[in-house]
């Protein structure tokens, strides 16, 4: 079994709220807003040079559109959050749409949006909504409103309809051209384009008829139109793409803000592009894409550096605060503030935190919250901390030199100063290692004295390094990777990650073969398994990282990455391997019967399970529960595997089989129906209720309605009848329609249905396991032998098949 995606080794721990995709920006004179997932919003009073965060008690709102007028600002999604004071206070409008999508706000003040149920006006700011009446018969899922009169509105559905109205919603026109698009954009009353994963399509006449302009391999966002139909700008994924010529050909920006995910876009007047992305980041470009910068960025601490002395109680510190969680980062919350940037800390547990910040060493009261600065200002930061199994505490500055103390950090002084020094390392041991430009010093003393264990090129600095027991990793000159086996006497160069750049910033290992190295030119966190002979996987934190920090004892491992924008993700704890036991569920199911398995475990992060070939699944295959539904019968084995964060695995299997349930056929006699299936109990139904103390083979109606029985045989399965109509009169009369599906399965490209009594047929639908209509057939005939030709497009699988007039539906596997 394969590791897990190692997106699914981290835990995004968010030490602030609002944090989220932003999803829209706008921006009217100097008034702006911007809103997002999380309930992030965010105002701006200058056209959007400088931004601030407003905080709000929305858990669980996600905003997809914004409007402002000044003062006045409505914030949609899940309902509409207004505010008449520019921002400062919001308030929820009572009775509002719900789930919007799209908005617009005219300058006369009337507000319009939209959602999958239609399209809504109010004229009194959202006290009372009218609704558009969009003709729609299924749900939408995208609009574009260019004014009061001019909206599209486009459905989903096994029909899809774009709706298109000139006046204001007073009429609407349906056009089938397009499927589905996910995104809609008009510069004007004509001109426009459309997204429909992976195509764009383009109209000149106001969505009459569409051509199609360009494809994309991304999902679509947002839709900007420039200053000019020619130009436009569209966000797709963690990509921005533009166009200068009408959508034949598109330039592609990468790595706007980390690899982050994009969504909101603006083009102000003058060409100024702001794109909103996650975390809640906006980007600003004055170049048409070519560079950019975050404008959010003072708005959203960035995380330096972190500590704990259990695992549990947990700091981290930044740009001048410092947050505090008791359940090791769970939740957070400000502890204090500090009036340097922090970039390392030491924890004397119950009492102070000594920090290591820009000129100065600071120590903070744990239980006062005083500040005093035990040594410093000086020139250059202190960057580096650590405590010796002594107690013995040493930090080294960028000034070249090095300070310790004996008493807990109370006082400072200077035992060491080396030119061009790169940092100190500390090994479980107390052994001290000084990275010096082109070469390594040892110290078994805590600094007294040094020898000098690895001599390199003069020229290139020594990076971050990991110490564990006689094995070292060291980075040189941020793009060599040294390895030492035999505690730094001699060395080796490790071969460099596929797609590695040139900037490592951090280098962790867990144990002697597992680590990972951080790669902030490309963002990506590397991992071995081996070493570090190969390097195969590639973790994305779509967030810049300032370091990696790790904790561990005899019963916690902690690790935690933390950054930029109140970046903390954790790992999950892997010293306790995962453990499967007694997986519960029906051995010798009855054939088409659905069938729910399900096993405990401990320590999973994911789950994943086989099944025989011929079984399907009914819904999600990775949780500690499944459901499957048998079409053969033999034997086979449903198989678990619990995987946990760090690839470990555990796995348990169960021999199972179908148990095979012979057809059961409903015979009219005339004056009674019978069935001669040989079972042990026998339940019959009148238009689907049972029949009390109905218990027979032969059941004799004296009324009308749709007949079945339910027989169960010796085996404990259940199988119900075709369905026989009675129709009751003076005379009693019985008619009967029995119908056959053959071949099922089916290995051809065809399945054949047969009916007798009934020629009223009309449409055979064919549907998916989530009820998605994907094939159907109108039969206009009145043949009694039906042949259903299947398009190339399905794929194998359970499908079921539908006679609406009939009220039939019986189950059917394809194989392709």
């Amino acid at each position: 079994m394969s590791c897990l995606a190692l997106s699914a080794q981290w835990d995004r721990q968010y030490p602030f709220n609002h944090l989220g995709i932003i999803n829209d920006i706008e921006i009217n004179g100097s008034f702006g807003a911007a809103v997002g997932d999380d309930a992030a919003i965010f105002i701006t009073n200058d056209a959007g040079s400088t931004w601030t965060i407003k905080d709000n008690d929305l858990n669980g709102w996600n905003f997809a559109t914004v409007e402002r007028d000044e003062d006045l600002i409505y914030a949609c999604g899940r309902g509409i959050y207004k505010s008449e004071d520019g921002g400062e206070t919001f308030t929820e409008i009572p009775d509002a749409p719900k789930e919007i999508f799209d908005s617009y706000l005219s300058p006369s003040g009337t507000l319009i949006v939209s959602n999958n149920g239609g399209v809504y006006k109010s004229t009194d700011q959202g006290t009372t909504f009218t609704s558009l009446n969009t003709p729609a018969d299924s749900l939408g899922n995208s609009s574009f409103i260019l004014d009061e009169d001019h909206i599209w509105w486009a459905t989903v559905g096994s029909s899809p309809v774009l709706y298109i109205t000139t006046d204001g919603g007073a009429n609407w026109e349906a056009n089938t051209e397009l499927t589905r698009p996910s995104s809609l954009s008009f510069y004007d009353t004509n001109t426009g384009v459309a997204a429909s994963l992976p195509y764009l399509y383009f109209t000149e006449d106001g969505g009459q008829t569409w051509e199609e302009r360009g494809r994309l391999s991304r999902y679509f966002g947002k839709i900007k139109f420039g200053s000019s139909p020619d130009t436009a700008y569209i966000t797709s994924s963690s990509y921005l793409y533009s166009t200068f010529d009408g959508f034949q050909t598109f330039n592609e920006h990468k790595n706007i803000i980390s690899l982050a995910d994009l969504n909101g876009l603006y083009i102000s007047e003058n060409g100024k592009l702001l794109v909103g992305a996650s975390f809640s980041t906006i980007a600003e470009s004055d170049d048409e894409g070519i560079s950019w910068h975050d404008v959010t960025a003072h708005v959203k601490p960035h995380i330096t550096t972190m500590g704990t002395v259990d695992g549990q109680k947990v700091f981290a510190a930044g740009r001048g605060f410092i947050l505090n969680s008791e359940n090791g980062g769970d939740t957070w919350e400000v502890f204090d503030t500090l009036n340097t940037n922090i970039y390392d800390m030491g924890i004397i547990e119950d009492e102070a935190i000594i920090f290591a910040g820009t000129q100065k060493i600071i120590r903070k009261d744990l239980n006062t919250k005083e500040e005093t600065i035990v040594y410093g200002p000086t020139p250059g930061a202190f960057v580096d901390f650590h405590i010796a199994p002594s107690g013995r505490w040493l930090a080294y500055s960028t000034s070249d030199f090095y300070v310790l103390s004996d008493d807990q950090g109370i006082t400072w002084d200077s035992f060491y100063i080396e030119k061009f020094s790169n940092g100190l390392d500390l090994a479980d041991n107390g052994d001290l290692f000084l990275r010096v430009r082109g070469k390594l010093l040892f110290s078994k003393d805590e600094g007294t004295s040094w020898t000098e264990i690895y001599t390199g090129d003069v020229a290139l600095d020594l990076g971050p390094m990991s110490i564990i027991d006689s094995t070292i990793y060291m980075m040189e000159s941020l793009n060599i990777i040294r390895k030492s086996t035999d505690y730094g006497l001699t060395w080796d160069s490790l071969t460099t990650p596929t797609g590695y750049s040139m900037i490592v910033k951090d280098i962790h290992f867990i144990n002697q073969d597992t680590g990972y190295i951080y790669d902030s030119t490309a963002d990506k966190l590397w991992y071995t398994y081996d070493g570090g002979e190969t390097w195969p996987f590639a973790y994305f934190p779509k967030q810049e990282l300032l370091g990696i920090y790790e904790f561990s004892n005899k019963d916690i491992q902690s690790t935690w990455l933390h950054g930029y924008g109140g970046f903390i993700e954790k790992q999950s704890d892997c010293r306790n391997p995962p453990l499967l036991a007694d997986i519960e569920g029906l051995r010798f199911p009855c054939l088409f019967d659905t069938i729910t398995y399900s096993v405990n475990g401990s320590n999973i992060d994911q789950y994943v399970w086989t099944i025989p070939d011929e079984w399907v699944v009914v819904g999600d295959q990775n949780g500690p529960e499944i459901k499957v539904y048998a079409i053969e019968p033999g034997a086979g084995y449903l198989t678990v595997y619990g995987e946990n964060a760090c690839g470990n695995t555990d796995a348990l299997e169960l021999q199972i089989a179908g148990t095979a349930t012979p057809e059961v056929v409903l015979i009219d006699q005339g004056a009674s129906l019978k069935t001669d299936a040989d079972g042990v109990s026998f339940r019959w139904y009148k238009d689907g209720v049972l029949i009390p103390r109905a218990e027979a083979k032969v059941y004799a109606p004296t009324e009308s309605g749709e007949y079945t029985v339910s027989v169960t045989f010796s085996s404990g399965c259940s199988r119900l009848s075709n369905s026989v109509t009675v129709v009751s009169s003076s005379t009693l009369e019985l008619m009967q329609t029995t119908i056959s599906l053959f071949p099922n399965p089916t290995f051809e490209d065809f399945f054949k249905i047969k009916i007798s009594g009934y020629v009223n047929v009309g449409d055979i639908v064919v549907m998916d396991m989530l009820g998605r209509t994907v094939h159907n057939v109108n039969v206009t005939n009145t043949s009694s032998n039906i042949v259903v030709n299947l398009p190339n497009s399905l794929l194998s699988g359970l499908y079921f098949v539908q006679i609406q007039a009939l009220n039939y539906m019986e189950p059917i596997f394809i194989r392709r």
